[in-house]
């Protein structure tokens, strides 16, 4: 992943996210690709929570989770959701 984020600076500005997981019903990842650079254990609490703020939401609950520095954009498609973390200033609605 650091030859990556080394061959494409800033790659998270034009993406306009910082990170994107795909997770099951049950809360296992089945993708995990991080845009920003994040030590493992910031990572590992990154996935922690987006597990533990996701999965307990109803269906007709908002699909935007604001937590301390990081905004979560979810979408549930099928057994799959697919969530997005997104700059406190962007416009969730873009992505």
């Amino acid at each position: 992943m650091a030859d990556l984020d080394a061959a494409h600076p800033g790659r998270a500005n034009k993406l306009g996210w910082h990170f994107l997981v795909l997770m099951s019903r049950q809360g296992k990842i089945r993708l995990s690709e991080f845009f920003s650079s994040y030590s493992e254990a910031e990572k590992r609490r990154i996935v922690r929570d987006i597990t533990a703020e996701v999965l307990p939401r109803a269906p007709k609950m908002c699909n935007i989770i604001e937590k301390g520095e990081y905004k979560f954009v979810y979408r549930r498609y099928a057994s799959l959701y697919f969530v997005a973390g997104v700059p406190q200033g962007m416009n969730e609605l873009l992505v």
